[in-house]
């Protein structure tokens, strides 16, 4: 009779469950992490006995009668039930036995609930098949051997791709063209079966045009967050260059579209690696990212994706965060007459920081939108012939427009104009593209009046009207006094 040491701490068959067999006389209990929504149900399928590595498992029905139909059409393998109704086994899995067990609880046979704090009340020792209340994909066996055993509920696999901010965590965010921004995918080390021979953990990321992927920033830290501080342990990546190769172990494989950009990455990680990890330590993946020109007047949308399992059960997560730019554009037109554009108006766009302004400067090659004390290194932006000029590549917040250049025979702006950006109602319109985009742009329509200033001291101006004037009412005065004389020389 072989003893079925194999067995103990055996966990998560399909669903990755920690079991640990402590031996001890008293009863335990089964407690579910992280349970969601989901409700349980265990069923003890083996009796155990024994102490150490001197264990007995023993069935009895109405688990005896299937086990044994199951065995006969060949249904299941790796067991044989011998004299006394003990269980010997022979390259058991667990993860096949319990693939068949969830399907097949025979009739009458008792399950016991969980109270609301998913513990089980004073379990006798055995060998139990866990599974959701109706069954359905998820089960987990565990040995119960007068100790509390943990099952972990495979749906438990957090997956979120967050961008860092002085300490603070954001799925959406305003940019600049030529801002750096900090990545972060947060995960979970998973609890394994004892027989485990394989699982994958490949994480894929892909990053828009408007973002490019710093050469080298790739980073994985394994943490563990039961201590304070955390604890971070850094995982060794071996860069892997061929585009159709597999990832195994903790590899990566960075990714280039056709104009060169960096622009993602494959990862795999190692969860067989019992001196790096431990279940229910958090995976961070950390890199950073530089907006670029291809952002401007955009929303980027940026997903991770994380595929993981067995060879029995695999699954798939996705996260994204979102990221746009704006652009203020000038519709420069005659009073009056909007149809009417204006060529040639100089704008340059400032902000306040404090007391101080910070006036726009864009790199006209790379697009990157930096802020400069002087107004002479402004960048200044001029109307075409349909009057318009854009300030692109910018995040959200308050500007002024300020005309720098008046077009001849134009009077020019007599205050700055502000203009307030808030991008994130494109975000959540959810519109075409075309809508999008307006909602993206902050359109500034800006009246240009024909004509000069009347001219004050130093020159005619009404001064020759008044004079001429002047002169013809003396004229006309003379004339009276004239035409008077004579009347009276007649009389």
């Amino acid at each position: 009779m072989k003893r079925l040491s194999k067995i103990l701490a055996a966990v998560v068959a399909v669903a990755l469950v920690l079991a640990l067999a402590v031996p001890a006389l008293a009863d335990g209990t089964i407690t579910i992490l992280n349970p969601g929504e989901h409700t349980y149900k265990a069923y003890k399928i083996f009796s155990v006995s024994g102490t150490g590595d001197n264990l007995t498992y023993t069935v009895a029905d109405p688990w005896k009668t299937a086990i044994k139909n199951a065995l006969a059409a060949g249904d299941i393998e790796g067991l044989e039930i011998i004299e006394n109704d003990v269980v010997e086994l022979s390259n058991f899995s667990a993860a096949d036995f319990a693939a068949w067990a969830k399907g097949h609880i025979p009739a009458g046979a008792d399950p016991i609930s969980f109270d609301a704090n998913f513990k089980t009340a004073s379990i006798t020792d055995g060998y139990y098949l866990v599974v959701t209340d109706p069954v359905g994909d998820r089960a987990s066996l565990c040995t119960v051997l007068g100790n509390d055993v943990a099952v972990q509920n495979k749906d438990d696999m957090p997956f979120d791709k967050v961008v860092v901010d002085n300490g603070s965590e954001a799925k959406e965010s305003d940019v600049q063209v030529g801002d750096t921004l900090n990545f972060e995918i947060h995960g979970k080390v998973p609890a394994l079966d004892a027989d485990q021979e394989s699982y994958f953990y490949l994480v894929t990321d892909r990053l828009t045009e408007g973002l490019t992927l710093t050469a080298g920033s790739v980073t994985v830290n394994i943490r563990d967050t039961s201590v304070i501080p955390p604890n971070d342990t850094p995982v060794t990546l071996t860069v892997v260059t061929d585009p159709n190769a597999i990832l195994t172990g903790n590899q990566i494989r960075y990714i280039t579209d056709t104009n060169g950009r960096l622009c993602g990455f494959d990862l795999s990680l190692d969860m067989m690696d019992k001196d790096l990890t431990d279940a229910g330590d958090a995976i961070v993946i950390s890199y950073t990212a530089t907006v670029n020109e291809n952002a401007v007047s955009v929303v980027s949308e940026n997903f991770a994706t994380l595929d993981y399992g067995d060879e029995n059960h695999q699954s798939h997560k996705e996260s994204m965060t979102k990221h746009y730019t704006s652009s203020i554009v000038i519709d420069k037109y005659e009073t009056g007459s909007p149809e009417s554009k204006v060529e040639g108006a100089g704008f340059i766009l400032y902000r306040m920081n404090g007391t101080t302004k910070e006036y726009y400067s864009v790199n006209a090659s790379t697009g990157v939108v930096s802020w400069v004390a002087s107004e002479d290194d402004a960048t200044e932006v001029t109307t075409d012939k349909e009057g318009a000029a854009v300030f692109a590549g910018l995040a959200d917040g308050t500007y002024y427009l300020h005309e720098s250049t008046v077009p001849d025979g134009y009077v020019g702006l007599t205050e700055d104009i502000e203009v307030v950006i808030d991008g994130s109602d494109s975000t959540t319109v959810g519109l075409t593209d075309s809508q999008v985009f307006i909602a993206l742009n902050e359109v500034v329509r800006v009246e240009n009046t024909p004509g000069s200033l009347l001219p004050s001291t130093g020159g005619m101006g009404t001064y020759l009207f008044y004079i001429v004037g002047g002169v013809l009412v003396v004229a006309a005065l003379a004339a009276i006094v004239v035409s008077s004389r004579k009347r009276s020389s007649n009389n």
